[in-house]
């Protein structure tokens, strides 16, 4: 899932990136990720990089906020006069859902076959046992879409606010 938007700023681009930095905390080491979602005290709601020419970031994950916001921005920016023209792309599918997808579909044949090998499926008299396995298998596959979807939306939302920040209030 990819969205590409684009902003357009009075500002000029020394400003803008020196007034980012101080907004983006820089992102640790993948070598030991943050499963747990306790990235940093610091005030600052994005976490990823900022130079002079491109910046890719993301929100902090925090321990009490529950919008599942997995959405990461990578943009560049272009000075047009006195407008900064800032082009974005936001993708909503990260390498974590890769896995929430794999396990779905792992789980679901696990438990299809064990239920269509053993005794304990056919002596239940449910006629609809097969359309629940779909409509459930369906559910916890097209669930994460909306999510992710939900997720670049906001980010767009956020990313514009941010900017609108930036602009009003520069770093000294």
């Amino acid at each position: 899932m990819l969205e590409t938007h684009t902003f357009k700023l009075e500002i000029q681009k020394d400003e803008f990136v020196k007034s980012l930095k101080a907004q983006v905390d820089e992102e640790r080491s993948e070598l030991i990720p943050d499963y747990v979602g306790f990235e940093s005290v610091k005030g600052n709601e994005y976490v990823g990089y900022v130079s002079h020419d491109n910046f890719k970031m993301r929100r902090k994950r925090r321990r009490a906020r529950m919008n599942f916001n997995v959405a990461e921005a990578k943009g560049t920016y272009e000075q047009h006069g006195n407008y900064l023209l800032i082009k974005t792309e936001i993708y909503g599918f990260s390498g974590k859902m890769r896995l929430f997808y794999l396990l779905v579909l792992l789980l679901d044949a696990f438990f299809v076959i064990v239920f269509l090998t053993t005794d304990l499926f056919n002596r239940i008299q449910w006629e609809f046992k097969e359309p629940f396995f779909i409509i459930h298998i369906l559910g916890m596959l097209i669930m994460p879409y909306f999510i992710m979807r939900k997720s670049v939306t906001t980010m767009i939302y956020e990313l514009e606010r941010e900017f609108f920040y930036v602009t009003k209030y520069k770093s000294s």
